[in-house]
């Protein structure tokens, strides 16, 4: 995304603009009131993303990116036209969430509109304070300009999007959700069904939970909280893996045909020790990474992927009779529908669940995760879920670590579209 000196817009059918590039900023409209702004902030290339919810009374800033280019100035030019006041929210400390809070210090009458003042979590206020060292920004070769925290945020505190109603339904209310930080906050939208949740989870490139005051038993807490959240009911992640859905024996056929071409394995005699398809659907179908997984773990297979308890023949080598009467005694995961499944048969994008959640209502209080990074609109079930399991598979041990760095003492573990860099002490203590 290079940077424009001119505004560039696309309009909805309605004619509204959905979509602004300016200067080092792209935006686009995700709701109503709710706009997703992506920073190109070379040369850190962090490109965070940045969320701007317009209320009835202010403009609230969720995370203000690295203060390279003049975050105010786009705002007030191309999304907050009716120059509301604005009021900063970070989701933790670190310089690509923070660094353009200089621009939003309330007082400064030169500023117009003016600025309400910045929030952060007040569960470490120590370390939210300590900026220089906790920002990450030394580590960046950048640096962030000072400011000063106006509001410590608690657990269950609402921001209102607009403080003469005070209507809980139209508010930001904050969870204080330590891991990555320990200064770590999400946001819950209840009137989008939305959670801002900062760097605690987005897909496709890694999480971080190897950092200045990282912690993957808090990280571990933070996730059963919002899985609470998520389902409206009481949650808890196991710290052990759970039972593995047991998939369709139909479903990964040539899958398994390729995974015992590759093993050599006997498909009969594999299948009394473990479930090749519950293997393949813990890989996300990767037969590359099922066979990896197999040969880095043959002593814990049947942990990670248990065998049926009726098991069925390969395809190849019996009778369809018999992989149907195998079918009888297996719920498939892929048919169950994902407002009523159970955490036994139910699905996560394409890989399985987690036994984390009891069950999942129809209308779920939060249906999308908006991310850090990466995405603005991720799925919120199935993310959880599928981040869920990576860890306690990791936790257990049964996930190997990859992209070992620092002598080995921090790895990166990853499976499906998720990925998280832990120390590996970390896991160890958990194990124990």
């Amino acid at each position: 995304m290079a940077s424009t000196t001119s505004i560039t817009t696309s309009t909805t059918p309605a004619g509204g603009a959905s979509e602004i590039e300016y200067m080092r900023y792209r935006a686009k409209k995700v709701t109503g009131r709710t706009w997703v702004v992506v920073e190109d902030d070379v040369p850190t290339r962090q490109y965070p993303f940045l969320y701007v919810v317009m209320g009835d009374d202010k403009c609230i800033l969720i995370d203000t990116g690295t203060g390279k280019g003049d975050y105010r100035q786009f705002l007030s030019t191309c999304i907050n036209t009716t120059l509301l006041p604005y009021l900063v929210i970070c989701t933790h400390v670190h310089f690509d969430h923070t660094g353009g809070n200089y621009q939003f210090l309330p007082g400064d009458e030169e500023l117009y509109p003016p600025s309400l003042g910045i929030c952060m979590s007040g569960n470490k206020k120590a370390f939210s304070n300590n900026v220089e060292i906790n920002s990450l920004a030394l580590g960046h070769n950048t640096s962030v300009q000072p400011f000063e925290v106006s509001r410590w945020l608690n657990e269950g505190d609402l921001i209102y999007l607009d403080d003469a109603r005070e209507d809980p339904n139209l508010a930001l209310r904050v969870m204080i959700t330590p891991g990555h930080t320990p200064d770590s906050l999400c946001l819950h939208a209840p009137f989008e069904r939305r959670l801002f949740v900062g760097d605690m989870i987005y897909p496709f490139t890694v999480v971080h939970l190897d950092c200045l005051g990282s912690d993957v038993s808090a990280y571990q807490q933070s996730l059963t909280k919002i899985s609470g959240l998520i389902t409206g009911l009481s949650a808890t992640i196991p710290q052990t893996p759970a039972p593995v859905p047991q998939p369709s024996p139909t479903k990964h056929i040539f899958g398994r045909d390729a995974f015992f071409t590759a093993t050599g394995l006997d498909p009969n005699s594999a299948a009394i020790s473990f479930n090749v398809d519950t293997l393949l659907e813990i890989c996300d179908g990767s037969v590359e990474v099922a066979v990896d997984t197999y040969l880095n773990n043959p002593n814990e297979i049947s942990m990670i992927a248990p065998p049926l308890e009726t098991t069925y023949s390969h395809p190849a080598n019996t009778t369809s009779a018999s992989a149907a009467s195998a079918a009888s005694t297996t719920t498939p995961a892929s048919t169950t529908p994902a407002s009523t499944a159970t955490p036994a048969t139910a699905t996560a994008g394409s890989s399985s669940t987690t036994a984390s959640i009891a069950t999942t209502p129809t209308h779920p209080t939060v249906e999308f995760l908006s991310c850090g990074h990466v995405e603005s609109n991720l799925e919120a079930t199935s993310a959880l879920m599928e981040v869920s399991k990576l860890l306690e598979l990791s936790i257990s041990g049964h996930i190997p670590g990859q992209a070992e760095i620092g002598e080995a003492s921090v790895a990166e573990y990853r499976l499906g579209n998720f990925s998280l860099m832990m120390a590996k002490y970390q896991l160890q203590q958990l194990r124990s």
